[in-house]
């Protein structure tokens, strides 16, 4: 299968463009151990990947395929469904990634994309994750970790990370993942809801008044 891919560095796509699509990653010999299994003790040029979202280790990617760069574009070798390579995109921001199209290749790879369905969170968790107003908000890693401002009167403002659960009304709710250096009334593990805000500068943060 031939593929023609847009390229950048994986540090300027950020997750929305990663996460749950496919991309070509270009493979160093760094790789190897990674990719053993797959490839022997070659190196690949490029390796196909699918983005998906580990609870614990953030933005990750599953290798699929090894890659070669034709002129028309990517061909991809055979793979095994029975072997699992997955790798921390913050392992990978300094390299070129080509984003592809989805829809050709998801029936091409469906078993190997199954394999991560361990992975799949609630509807309440999947809509955090497709609300871009907060993008700016979450770390780059973790992107269902927000940075929301805690605001309380005789206190300095303090950015706390909070773990996005689920989209309210008019408020975004998630369990506060570490303890504020200030006494907020709230520590690690509390469910919080926050609400984005507007600088005077016209940026949107997250914020939590008390």
């Amino acid at each position: 299968m031939d593929l023609e891919g847009n390229n950048m560095y994986a540090k300027e796509a950020g997750f929305r463009r990663l996460y749950k699509h496919f991309c070509v990653i270009k493979a160093l010999e760094s790789d190897l151990d990674k990719l053993r299994d797959l490839t022997g003790e070659r190196i690949p040029e490029y390796f196909l990947a699918f983005g998906f979202i580990d609870k614990e280790q953030g933005l990750m990617f599953e290798v699929i395929a090894c890659a070669e760069k034709i002129l028309e574009g990517f061909r991809f070798a055979k793979t095994r469904a029975d072997i699992r390579i997955p790798i921390c995109y913050r392992d990978l921001m300094d390299r070129e990634v080509f984003l592809l199209e989805d829809h050709i290749l998801h029936e091409q790879y469906k078993e190997k994309v199954a394999i991560l369905k361990t992975y799949d969170v609630s509807d309440d968790v999947e809509e955090t994750r497709r609300l871009s107003l907060i993008d700016d908000c979450r770390d780059t890693f973790h992107p269902d970790d927000i940075l929301v401002y805690f605001l309380k009167e005789g206190l300095e403002a303090e950015g706390c990370w909070v773990r996005a659960k689920r989209v309210g009304e008019k408020n975004i709710v998630g369990t506060l993942i570490n303890d504020p250096n200030q006494y907020f009334g709230v520590r690690k593990g509390d469910d919080i809801e926050f609400r984005l805000s507007e600088t005077d500068d016209k940026k949107l943060v997250c914020v939590k008044r008390f």
